[in-house]
């Protein structure tokens, strides 16, 4: 008895064509061939979908560092914004706290001049809460 075999993508039919007496288990040799080649092509590609998925993996740690990068990234810009914000703020403009700081400097210091260089900016800047770095040379009047 002969047998013919048709392969699909799902799975293969066996049809009986009749029965060959010169190979009786020529068929059965063939069959179990094409179930062994369909055995190993499935374990290539478990084999592949495993690959795959390693790669999947690496790609979404390696996406959520990008991100991480990104993030900070932003955050650095904007705090380099904020910084170049407040460093360029007018603080030579009118403060709520202009007659105090005044009354100070000429009752406490005895000073009725006006401020020297960098004085009120500095004065300005510490009463906002700011950090402030000033270079004066000596007798500019870091005291006050």
């Amino acid at each position: 008895k002969a047998t013919s075999i048709d392969l699909t993508e799902d799975d293969f039919v066996v049809t009986d064509v009749g029965y060959d007496e010169e190979e009786p288990n020529g068929a059965i040799d063939d069959v179990t061939q094409h179930i062994l080649d369909a055995q190993r092509e499935l374990v290539e590609i478990q084999d592949q979908i495993q690959i795959v998925k390693a790669e999947k993996e690496q790609l979404k740690r390696r996406l959520a560092d990008l991100q991480r990068k990104e993030r900070d990234a932003k955050m650095s810009i904007q705090t380099l914004s904020t910084q170049r914000a407040v460093a360029t703020l007018d603080w030579t403009r009118s403060f709520k706290w202009d007659k105090e700081v005044n009354e100070a400097k000429e009752k406490i210091f005895g000073i009725y001049d006006d401020f020297r260089g960098n004085q009120r900016e500095g004065i300005n800047c510490i009463l906002s809460k700011r950090d402030c770095f000033i270079i004066m040379p000596t007798g500019g009047g870091k005291s006050l």
